[in-house]
């Protein structure tokens, strides 16, 4: 019975482990498309501020 719950925790403690690698990815994914659109606008002003 106690295996049982070993088991258990242990597989709820890998199931956590996953969510919150792939949590972290999205929050990757976020980051890196929110500083490529400002890298983006950031070039569309300079040249508009140049001509």
């Amino acid at each position: 019975m106690s295996l049982l719950i070993l088991f258990s925790v242990r597989a709820s403690t890998s199931m956590a482990a996953e969510g919150v690698q792939i949590f972290g990815n999205v929050l990757l994914v976020v980051a890196i498309g929110t500083i490529g659109t400002e890298v983006s606008q950031g070039e569309d002003s300079w040249s508009s501020a140049r001509d």
